[in-house]
């Protein structure tokens, strides 16, 4: 297994990182480091035209699951996978907005940061309820951490009414794009021994740490997932691993998730 160690600057941090890429695949690097305090997984895809992306559909399974799902009833190779939007822990209800192959599955308009994938291309805003759908697949989340390279996550956690406790620190997930369109996924661990989380603008600066203009954050906390093809370990394509450790303990049931398969 092939390990670098490498540094980041950013301002008034040092971050030393594990670049472990076993079997790597030329458009996918993941890289695992100590930031804030906390381990925070990353995995650069690029270029971006390179993959496909989905958003796997509504239903209360835990991540794994959804992805050995698609492997096998679609026959499609899942490089990576993280968790998605928000959602209600009872009955797996998801909270905002979703988009599933064209056809919205929910249709709320809370007024938080969206994402939205057209074909290749990864957009974030906030889309409202147009009918039709301008996006094959979209999710609700926020709030919006990064834009035009700016850290706006203080601001944008009032503007799209989160509660106060969403500033402190936590499990995180979020998804960053870079000028050249390819896109960075970070999950950071947090509510266990020596894993303190990341707040919302630590998590903002990461982001802006990798190079991304604009970024959002994902449902975090217990729901926080990194799943990696079991093929970057040389085992199978369906031994899916989970990367992070989910604070749980174990992974948690979700109501979807964000994956990038190989075509």
């Amino acid at each position: 297994m092939k390990k670098v160690v490498a540094l980041f600057l950013y301002p008034a941090l040092v971050y030393s990182a594990e670049v472990s890429n076993p079997k790597p695949y030329p458009s996918i690097e993941y890289i695992q480091e100590r930031a804030y305090g906390t381990t925070v997984h990353y995995v650069y895809v690029k270029p971006v035209h390179e993959l496909e992306l989905v958003v796997t559909g509504s239903g209360k399974r835990r991540l794994s699951a959804m992805i050995t799902s698609l492997e096998n009833h679609e026959h499609k190779n899942v490089l990576v996978g993280i968790n998605g939007g928000y959602f209600n822990r009872e009955n797996g209800d998801v909270i905002g907005t979703l988009i599933y192959h064209g056809k919205h599955m929910e249709k709320i308009d809370f007024g938080r940061v969206e994402m939205g994938i057209s074909g290749n291309t990864v957009s974030f805003g906030y889309f409202g309820e147009a009918d039709p759908p301008p996006f094959f697949y979209l999710l609700t989340a926020g709030p919006y951490l990064v834009k035009e390279s700016k850290n706006i996550a203080r601001r944008a956690t009032g503007e799209e009414d989160f509660a106060l406790d969403k500033v402190d620190t936590h499990p995180r997930t979020a998804i960053g794009k870079k000028s050249d369109g390819s896109l960075v996924l970070v999950v950071a661990d947090g509510r266990r021994r020596n894993e303190r989380g990341l707040q919302l603008e630590e998590l903002a600066n990461i982001l802006l740490k990798t190079g991304c203009v604009e970024g959002i954050n994902f449902d975090g906390g217990g729901s926080s997932t990194l799943v990696l093809s079991g093929e970057f370990y040389g085992m199978t394509k369906t031994e899916n691993i989970v990367q992070n450790n989910p604070s749980d303990g174990e992974e948690r049931k979700i109501a979807n998730g964000f994956v990038v398969l190989d075509k």
